[in-house]
Order: C-alpha cells, then sequence, then structure tokens
C-alpha cells in the first residue's frame, strides 16, 4: 500500500493522534513532578593485591571475598544506624545504601540515595571511612580512589526521560487509535476510495471553497469556475456518442452538494451559449428557488397538477441562457405527482425549449422519488461529497440505480483534493 495512504490517514486523524501524546505528556510531567527528588551520592575506594611481581589465584579470590565482606558490612542496618547517628541525621531521614563492583577492577563504589544531597554527600564519605578502617581490621590496605562531592541534580525522577517516553507512548497509542477509528469509519475521505466503490467514470472534481463563495457566478475567474468548466466539457463531449438532452443530478444522501453542483453547472452552460433549464424535481425539501432567489408559488408541482401550463412555469434568471423551474407549491404527495405519465412528456417539452435540462433531485436513499424520475431521462449523475459520503450508502445507491437500468454516465466529487486540482488552484490563486 502507498505510504501516502497511511499519512492522509494521520494526517485526517491528527486531533486523534495529538491528543493521547498531550494527555500522556501533561499527566506524566504532573506526576514526575509530585514526586520527591532523589540525590544519589557516590564514593570510590580500591583494596589492591599484594605487592609483587605475581599474584597467584589464591589472592584474587582472597580480594574477591574481602570486597563482597566489606559490602556487607556497609548495608548492615547497625553500620548505618551508626553512620546516622555520627552524621546527626534524623531518623526519619531516607536513606538507601548501594554498593557497586565496577567489573574486572578492584574498586569498590559506596552509593548513598537520599532526598537531601548533603546529607547523602556526608553519609557517603562516612561510610567510606567506616570501609576503609574496616579492611585494616582484615589487615589489607584500602586505598580512598574518590570522595562524594554534593549532587547538582537529582537523579530521579528524570522528568525530560520520563515526558519523551510518555510522549512517544502516547504517539504510539494514537497512531494506533486513529487506525482503529480509520477501520470503523465508513466515510469516503479520498477520492481513490470513492472511485472503488462507486466504480463510475469521474466527470469532475470540485475543490473546496468557503460557503460564500459556493456560487461561481460570485468570482467567474476562480478555480471553482475552472472545475466546473471542466466539467461542462466532459458533458458537452459526451453529445457525440449519446443523446444527453436530459440529465438528472442525484446523490446518495443529502447534504452532499448536489443542488449546488446543478446551479454552477447550468451557469457555466449558459455562459458557454447553450440553452439550460433547470428543473428542481425535489418537492420535499426544494433548494433551487433560493439559490436563483425565484419564488416558488409556481413550479413543477403546479405543472403535473395541471394548475399552470408547462411554459407558464419557466421563470428567467439574471442570466442569459439559464432558465428555471422550482418546485412549485401544489400541496400534494409527492409520490402521485412523479408517478404521473405527463413527467416524461413535460421534460421531453422543456428540451425542446432548451439545449439541455438539468433536473435537480432529490437524494436517492433518502426517498423513492429519484427512482421514479429515472425512466423519464437520458442520462444521471451521481453527486459524492468527499468526507461526507458513507460507504455503503454510495454503494447501494449505484446497485440501485443499475438495478433501474439507469444511465450513470458518471460522478462528480464535490470537495475534491488531489494533484489536478491543486494546480490549477495554485495557478487561479496566483493571479
Amino acid at each position: 500500500m502507498d505510504i501516502r495512504i497511511y499519512i492522509d490517514i494521520l494526517w485526517r486523524r491528527k486531533l486523534i493522534v495529538i491528543t493521547p501524546v498531550i494527555v500522556a505528556v501533561l499527566l506524566t510531567a504532573f506526576i514526575t513532578l509530585q514526586i520527591t527528588p532523589l540525590y544519589r551520592a557516590s564514593a570510590t575506594l580500591r583494596v589492591p593485591t599484594s605487592a609483587g611481581s605475581t599474584v597467584d589465584y589464591g589472592e584474587y579470590v582472597y580480594i574477591s571475598r574481602l570486597l563482597n565482606t566489606l559490602a556487607q558490612y556497609v548495608r548492615t542496618r547497625s553500620t548505618i544506624e551508626e553512620v546516622r547517628q555520627r552524621v546527626g541525621a534524623p531518623e526519619a531521614a531516607e536513606l538507601t545504601v548501594e554498593v557497586e563492583f565496577p567489573a574486572n577492577t578492584e574498586l569498590m563504589r559506596i552509593v548513598v540515595i537520599s532526598p537531601s544531597p548533603n546529607l547523602a554527600t556526608v553519609v557517603a564519605n562516612e561510610l567510606l571511612d567506616f570501609t576503609v578502617n574496616r579492611a585494616r581490621l582484615e589487615r589489607r590496605r584500602a586505598e580512598i580512589v574518590s570522595a562524594a562531592t554534593v549532587p547538582e541534580s537529582p537523579f530521579s525522577p528524570r522528568l525530560p526521560l520520563n515526558v519523551a517516553l510518555a510522549g512517544i507512548v502516547g504517539l504510539m497509542a494514537g497512531v494506533g487509535l486513529a487506525f482503529l477509528v480509520e477501520n470503523f469509519d465508513r466515510t469516503l475521505y479520498t477520492t481513490r476510495h470513492i472511485r472503488q466503490v462507486a466504480n463510475l467514470p469521474l466527470l469532475g472534481k470540485i475543490p473546496p471553497v468557503p460557503r460564500k463563495q459556493r456560487y461561481i457566478w460570485q468570482s467567474v475567474t476562480s478555480a471553482h469556475s475552472e472545475a466546473f468548466r471542466r466539467l461542462r466539457t466532459r458533458l458537452m463531449s459526451m453529445n457525440g456518442t449519446r443523446p444527453l438532452s436530459i440529465v438528472l443530478f442525484t446523490s446518495a444522501q443529502p447534504g452532499e452538494g448536489k443542488s449546488t453542483t446543478v446551479a454552477n453547472l447550468a451557469y457555466v452552460l449558459a455562459r458557454a451559449g447553450q440553452s439550460v433549464i433547470v428543473v428542481d424535481s425535489d418537492l420535499r425539501l426544494p433548494t433551487i428557488h433560493r439559490i436563483f432567489n425565484l419564488p416558488n408559488d409556481c413550479g413543477l408541482s403546479n405543472v403535473l397538477c395541471e394548475e399552470v401550463g408547462p411554459l407558464e412555469a419557466i421563470q428567467e434568471t439574471p442570466f442569459p441562457g439559464l432558465r428555471v423551474v422550482t418546485s412549485g407549491s401544489a400541496d400534494v404527495d409527492p409520490d402521485q405527482l412523479l408517478h404521473t405519465k405527463r413527467l416524461r412528456t413535460l421534460l421531453e417539452m422543456y428540451a425542446q425549449h432548451a439545449k439541455m435540462v438539468l433536473v435537480d433531485a432529490p437524494a436517492f436513499i433518502a426517498v423513492t422519488d429519484t427512482a421514479m424520475l429515472v425512466p423519464h431521462i437520458d442520462a444521471v449523475v451521481l453527486v459524492i461529497n468527499r468526507s461526507h459520503a458513507q460507504r455503503e450508502l454510495v454503494k447501494s445507491t449505484c446497485e440501485q440505480l443499475a438495478g433501474l437500468n439507469a444511465t450513470v454516465v458518471g460522478m462528480v466529487i464535490n470537495r475534491a483534493e488531489g494533484e489536478n486540482v491543486n494546480e490549477y488552484i495554485k495557478y487561479y490563486q496566483s493571479k
């Protein structure tokens, strides 16, 4: 699998990745700062072998045993209490005594750990003197290699090390959690995933734009506009192989930008000199009339109820060549209206008065209205909003459209991100 896929997942789930790191670091730092710091003071002595050119094995064994014996004396409770009294340390004072033997040497290191650096130093030096004197009692010479000095910083707890380890553990937990969430998340976040699930030709990729700039007549020379011009070119090029007079736009679920896509495509078609009629067939949640700021008291539902004639329902927009049939105001069940045989005749009539009729249909999964519209149109375009569309819903929509023998010419991906989109975004932003 491409490493970029993993990077995309981590970037998309960056909050999940970062949160455990921050929590682990802050919690560890807080706990570490509550721990009493301990200081480590050490003093070193040497018990040499007897002088001479050669030393037998027995001498080495004796020195080893002597060092172990001295270590046992140093660690006994009586010795520690004697030293504690000698230096005037209170009984409550915490003291830990350790003895180390550096490998392949005649050295013995006495280590004292205490919350007080001065006390640790004094006790270590007292134990050093005690050990030297004890060695003399055993008729051995002991040399002081280094006396203990006051430690400048505690050896425990180690705040930087603890925080670093906590950060690493938190990062590992965050990365694991991010991939776990990704595994259970059914949202389609990339164009690649959408194409794998939908298995439809890609007609256009619309880059993300601020909500206030979602209609391209607000900025004709934007990257957003260029994306719709490319979509227009793709659709118009299909007219040579199949009739595309009546094109229906739908989506798997509401909120994928279907109506905005229809409005923007109609605008660029009109700008190219094409006569376009937009028909709002979403009789439950109509949107087109609000996009073009038109009244909705007379529209498709009124025509299907035979309250007005088909041509009377067509409204002009401020854009030459672009006309609209809103959803209308008839208070009738959409199921009854869309089942009427007049619908096909009506759409064909509109197709005779325009180069292309764009039908804004309801979301496919939400209601059955779109399924009733499919037999009356020439082609279907599926609009999918990246980072919003659900895998199962998109797959189910495609399967059901195939079951209706719908001519699905392709899909349009809203909020798309990819190399090609970014190229012309950068181009227009530089102008």
